[in-house]
């Protein structure tokens, strides 16, 4: 019955997802334009799914419940949010009867997964098609710990065999799973209580040594190594891992240190969330970084005061700070500094530490009744701020103008919300926002990119010039751009000029077929007739070269 009102809370926190769209940031590169996924479940998008390093990442449990969706619903994406939501809302009901079972406390375990069931800093996890690798793997880590609650009560080769498959499962949808074995250590010393030798009455038959524990986890992590150093050497091939030299050592660690502390701030003050945090760079408050280091340190070492009485506080805070760490940033994939999706697992430590130590406070029949009834109050709370968080997700526009309007000086944010105008028909809007990307980052190449269209159809062609050679200041190796400065200055009557950028695209992408057709047109207008001709007997061959092309 517990497990069923955590579905349904769960489900009603979220219900509008059922009235959201698909965002033009990650979806389309996940779904609506990925033609693997697109085709649905077929046996060449099963075997593309395990070879490909496609979106940075190598998670192909992931690409087959996309591809599963297309097969069941099409492209609605109503279907693909609802199946997100339920399988969140599975995960909810299933650490439940984990936690229950591992503790006995049925309700200080309810607690715990409702937090985690209807907290709005999971709507970014469950709101975003994208984001179905949080959702799926966060079931698979519920599913390993489930497993692994049978083989500590009754230990054997088939069980842990269980536990290594549902491992193994998780870490094919999202490989932040790595440290899941750290964590099943640390359940083994509480609530497990596996880590007591020849105690009488311990709770689970295979209590050993803490050797023994951790020779017991060789095999889990050695396939959270292998995972780990797969997505590495993937995002790095691709260049989502940024260098030192972007981002240096020193800012990466101060910003991990203030995102630690301000994930907790933001866990229990849930306002003013966004899609995208700016990083900070070199420009971090020093003030904020050491007021932040304070805080951890505090409550670290107040865990540890308090291990031998109140083991909780010591688990729920290590579970926290060692799930956080695959995404600190101290490794840097992509230019935010936090993200509310990097949450989705280690606040479940969070959650543990205040709602036993909230129980164990506790104490009387009239400090249980004032507690419940706090609860009550809180979930509705969470539950009314995260059904208007996901509110915020309806549209391209509306999730990144949110992004704008809680943070500052967010390049990333302000250039998606001008792209997402530009798509939504709303010209003036998109070059509005694109300006200030601009204004925030002069060296950011897809502002100009994305601007200098708008301003061409717009009247202002010097202007849409001045947007591309700016861009090619920056990344002189795009034959798009180089084409398209080319279009625009024929189209201004300067075709010597334009034909100069139109080779340039060809000596980049030999078999850019526009661009041989755009140069012809310039060659005939500079009354190069029988070069124009060539040209445009190449653009028709290398058509037919690219069209016999698997």
């Amino acid at each position: 019955m517990i497990a069923l009102t955590l579905v349904l809370i769960a489900v009603a926190a979220f219900l509008p997802v059922r009235l959201n769209g698909f965002i033009l940031f990650d979806d389309p590169a996940y779904i609506t334009r990925n033609e693997h996924v697109a085709g649905g479940v077929t046996a060449a998008g099963l075997v593309w799914a395990f070879t490909s390093a496609a979106s940075d990442n190598w998670h192909p449990l992931t690409w087959l419940s996309h591809m599963l969706d297309v097969s069941l619903f099409g492209m609605s994406p109503a279907a693909h949010h609802l199946t997100s939501l339920l399988l969140h809302a599975l995960s909810g009901a299933l650490l439940f009867l984990v936690l229950a079972g591992m503790t006995g406390r049925l309700w200080r375990s309810a607690a715990v997964a409702a937090l985690f069931a209807v907290h709005p800093l999971h709507v970014e996890s469950v709101a975003w098609a994208a984001e179905r690798k949080d959702v799926l793997s966060g079931l698979f880590w519920v599913l390993t710990m489930g497993s692994y609650l049978r083989y500590a009560r009754r230990p054997g080769a088939g069980r842990y065999a269980a536990v290594v498959a549902s491992f193994a499962l998780g870490l094919l949808t999202k490989q932040m799973l790595v440290t899941l074995p750290v964590v099943l250590l640390l359940l083994d010393w509480w609530p497990l209580g596996r880590f007591a030798p020849g105690r009488q009455g311990a709770p689970f038959p295979g209590s050993r040594t803490p050797g023994r524990l951790i020779v017991e986890k060789i095999p889990l992590l050695a396939l959270s190594g292998a995972a780990g150093a797969a997505v590495f050497l993937v995002q790095r091939q691709s260049g989502a891992v940024k260098n030192f030299d972007l981002i240096p050592l020193v800012p990466r660690v101060f910003n991990a240190i203030v995102s630690y502390a301000g994930y907790l701030g933001k866990m229990a003050w849930p306002f003013d969330l966004s899609l995208l945090y700016p990083h900070p760079g070199p420009g971090l408050s020093l003030v904020a970084v050491f007021i932040s280091l304070g805080a951890l340190l505090a409550v670290s070492l107040a865990a540890r005061a308090t291990a031998q009485e109140r083991p909780w506080l010591v688990v729920g805070w290590l579970w926290y700070l060692v799930t956080l760490l695959p995404v600190s940033g101290i490794v840097q994939v992509g230019w935010q500094s936090m993200a509310d999706r990097y949450t989705y697992l280690p606040l479940i430590g969070i959650f543990l530490m205040l709602a036993w130590e909230a129980g164990e406070r506790a104490a009387t029949r009239r400090a249980r009744q004032v507690l419940s009834a706090g609860v009550l109050l809180l979930l509705a709370g969470l539950g009314a701020l995260t059904w208007r968080q996901t509110l915020f997700w309806h549209d391209s526009v509306s999730v990144f103008a949110r992004a704008v309007a809680v943070t500052s000086d967010n390049v990333m944010a302000e250039y998606l919300l001008g792209k997402a105008q530009r798509i939504a028909g709303n010209p003036a809007e998109a070059i509005s926002h694109l300006r200030e990307a601009i204004r925030i980052n002069p060296r950011f190449p897809p502002s100009f990119a994305e601007i200098a269209p708008l301003l061409f159809e717009r009247g202002d062609a010097e202007g849409a010039i001045r947007a591309y050679e700016r861009y090619l200041q920056l990344e002189p190796e795009s034959a798009s751009i180089h084409n398209n400065l080319g279009y625009a200055l024929a189209r201004l009557g300067r075709p010597e000029r334009a034909l100069k950028h139109f080779d340039a695209a060809l000596r980049i992408d030999p078999l850019y077929a526009r661009a041989r057709v755009n140069a012809a047109e310039s060659l005939a207008a500079l009354g190069r007739d029988a070069e124009a001709a060539e040209q445009m007997r190449l653009a028709l061959e290398t058509d037919r070269t690219l069209r016999r092309l698997p």
